[in-house]
């Protein structure tokens, strides 16, 4: 396709003109549907009306489709109900390699979004269903997220990437680091914390192994000799936020614009951490005119959320046009992004 999106709309009463606000009312994904399963452990019985409610909020939804066996699913919404001790805690038998807590009978309902290896999603896809229309609300707003994360990941140019390099340097806390350590540029405290280099690469269709506590740090270059590019960074996180890298959103729209050799380095004052397990991507997307990277994020990610979805928010809430972005020719974008699996310690 030679367009990033395309937007289809029927005008049935008035006229439009300049300046009027567009909202989107329902969103067509750029992949095939997820496929979901829901279940749980009293689905013949007890829990036979909540999975079914479950089943009918999912088919209101674009992006998703309902499939009746596990093994043909992408995930699971799986009911249960477990016990949880006075910290919160779940409670576990002993038996070796069980990954979901015993149900009980008297205990409220949850729902979890499983992986096919019976992993919770995230932890915040452990949703409680004592108050069945707020977790229903809350279930239909995290799939979202979910959904425009994968979105954004698959978002791309049909290979086509204008010659701008991002290099990354992995960083690691070390706290017997003597030469070529690196201090965090937000670390105001009186005894800093030394970062020594792990590695660097150059960003690219690869997998990267890191830690919970390490961070990460870019340099960018326009390579491109002959004409500027618009160059944006955007972090796709494992809790479900879409954050911008770079520009920061204290910047002007001209920031984003580097001039061809041009070259700038981020380790002074943007650094992007590690916080939690999970796959966290990193995005460049790279445009020969400005975009309004808004339309692009989602800072809630996994959890309640108001009322609008992310896009409808943004669109509400910024006096702009929707940019020259979604009408890109391929020879004008492109994109590169990496995984990063971070792992606990």
């Amino acid at each position: 396709a030679s367009d990033a999106a395309t937007s289809e709309a029927k005008v049935r009463s008035g006229t439009v003109e300049v300046g009027d606000l567009v909202i989107e009312t329902q969103h067509a994904y750029q992949f095939n549907p997820l496929r979901l399963v829901v279940s749980g452990d009293f689905v013949d019985d007890l829990d036979q009306p909540l999975i079914e409610d479950v089943q009918a909020a999912v088919k209101q939804m674009s992006g998703f489709q309902l499939v009746s066996h596990r093994g043909l699913a992408d995930l699971a919404l799986y009911v249960l109900r477990p016990n949880r001790d006075g910290a919160g805690r779940y409670g576990y038998t002993e038996s070796s390699g069980q990954r979901l807590p015993q149900s009980h009978r008297k205990q409220p309902p949850e729902v979890w979004v499983l992986t096919p290896q019976d992993q919770v999603l995230h932890d915040t896809m452990r949703i409680s269903f004592s108050d069945k229309q707020e977790g229903l609300h809350r279930l239909q707003k995290n799939l979202k997220a979910f959904a425009w994360t994968r979105e954004i990941k698959q978002l791309n140019a049909g290979g086509n990437v204008p010659n701008v390099q991002v290099e990354v340097s992995l960083l690691r806390p070390d706290m017997m680091c003597v030469n070529g350590c690196l201090t965090a540029p937000d670390d105001t405290s009186l005894h800093k914390t030394p970062y020594r280099t792990i590695e660097s690469h150059v960003l690219n269709d690869m997998h990267v192994r890191a830690e919970r506590g390490d961070a990460v740090t870019f340099s960018i270059k326009n390579e491109d000799e002959n004409r500027s590019w618009f160059v944006y960074l955007l972090d796709i996180a494992p809790d479900g936020k879409v954050l911008r890298i770079f520009p920061t959103k204290y910047t002007i729209q001209d920031d984003a614009r580097l001039k061809h050799g041009e070259r700038i380095d981020l380790a002074k004052n943007r650094w992007l951490y590690f916080t939690e397990p999970g796959i966290e991507t990193i995005k460049l997307i790279v445009s020969s005119d400005p975009i309004d990277v808004r339309l692009l994020e989602n800072e809630e990610g996994f959890r309640a959320m108001k009322e609008l979805n992310s896009l409808e928010r943004l669109l509400k809430s910024a006096d702009l046009r929707r940019g020259d972005f979604e009408r890109a020719k391929v020879e004008n974008w492109g994109t590169l992004q990496a995984d990063y699996e971070v792992l606990e310690h």
